[in-house]
C-alpha cells in the first residue's frame, strides 16, 4: 500500500484533506466550517479518537474554563476515555 501523504500533526491532516490528498477523520466542529470538505458515508462507525483537556489548577476559577471544569467534576463524558488526575 502506498501513501502519497503522511503526517502525525492535526494541521497536516487538515491541510491534506483541504488540498484533496485524501480522506481524513476530522472533528465535525472544524470540518463543517470548511466549505471544500464534505462528509462521506461509511459502512461502519469511525474509530473513536480521545480528546484530552488539561488545565493548570489555577485556571479552574477562570470564567472561560469553568464549563470544562464543571463537566469534569460531573464525570462527563467518561465512556471509553481516560483522564489524568
Amino acid at each position: 500500500m502506498r501513501f502519497p501523504f503522511r503526517t502525525n500533526s492535526f494541521d497536516g491532516v487538515l491541510e491534506g484533506a483541504v488540498t484533496g490528498l485524501g480522506l481524513a477523520a476530522l472533528p465535525t466542529i472544524i470540518a463543517d466550517s470548511i466549505p471544500v470538505l464534505r462528509r462521506i458515508r461509511l459502512d461502519e462507525e469511525p474509530p473513536i479518537k480521545p480528546i484530552i483537556v488539561a488545565m493548570h489548577r489555577d485556571m479552574r476559577s477562570v470564567p472561560r474554563c469553568e464549563p470544562s471544569q464543571r463537566a469534569h467534576e460531573r464525570g462527563r463524558p467518561r465512556p471509553r476515555r481516560r483522564y489524568l488526575e
